[in-house]
């Protein structure tokens, strides 16, 4: 991979990581605290990158201090919560209320 660049990310890249970071659902916390989840988050922005026709890569410190600058600038938003996510289940009502007047 290429050392850091100097300057800004072209917009365009920081569309993609946004996009792939509202995607994943996943807290940038969490990115950075599992080398290994960071490392499918990478795999997944760069190959969306290199779809769209760039050749940019950024090492893992460069998009960890990006999602970071974004996050603080408000620019992340928020991510919902997902069904599918076994750290924090959705509380649901039991079903038996469905049956109640039956």
């Amino acid at each position: 991979m290429q050392k850091e660049r100097a300057g800004k990310w072209p917009r365009v890249h920081i569309e993609v990581l946004k996009s792939t970071y509202m995607e994943a659902g996943v807290s940038t916390e969490k990115l950075t605290k599992n080398r290994e989840l960071f490392f499918v988050f990478m795999q997944h922005f760069m190959s969306r990158l290199a779809h769209g026709g760039g050749d940019a890569e950024y090492s893992f410190e460069e998009v960890s201090t990006q999602l970071e600058r974004l996050r603080k600038s408000g620019q992340l938003g928020k991510l919902r919560a997902r069904s599918d996510d076994l750290a924090h289940p959705r509380k649901r009502k039991p079903a038996s209320h469905l049956f109640q007047d039956l």
